[in-house]
């Protein structure tokens, strides 16, 4: 008699999940994601995704006034490599303060303090907020 009521029970609950229960899919796990995972999850979808329109491609000695001009005016710049991606979409635009030039590449200081060196052949585009040339 036991059995009797085991398998009804079981016919009961197959029943229910076969035309019964709707799943909720993705929403029931959104409970789970902490605010430093959702933050986590939108960066590294804006740095996947990520699409810079291509500026002009500029001369070396235009590149290097710009930047000189940039340098003796404590301007920040925007500077675009001449690089792309494997999807052939332009690098993310390079900005901060230039902190040094020499005779092969211009250092750039971004806004965690770190310098890094650009080699002029590498460099596509630089532009200045002031300077409009």
């Amino acid at each position: 008699m036991e059995n009797n009521y085991y398998d009804d029970f079981s016919a009961m609950i197959n029943n229910y999940f076969q035309h019964d229960y709707r799943d909720r899919g993705i929403k029931k796990w959104q409970g789970f994601f902490l605010s430093d995972h959702t933050s986590a999850l939108k960066r590294f979808d804006y740095d996947n995704n990520y699409s810079e329109t291509p500026m002009k491609q500029m001369a070396t000695s235009d590149i290097l006034r710009v930047a000189m001009h940039a340098l003796a005016n404590w301007q920040s710049i925007v500077m675009q490599l001449n690089a792309t991606t494997y999807e052939h979409d332009t690098q993310k635009n390079i900005a901060g303060m230039i902190a040094s030039i020499d005779d092969r590449a211009i250092y750039i200081e971004d806004s965690k303090g770190e310098t890094q060196g650009y080699l002029f052949e590498d460099i596509r585009a630089i532009k200045s907020s002031q300077y409009n040339d």
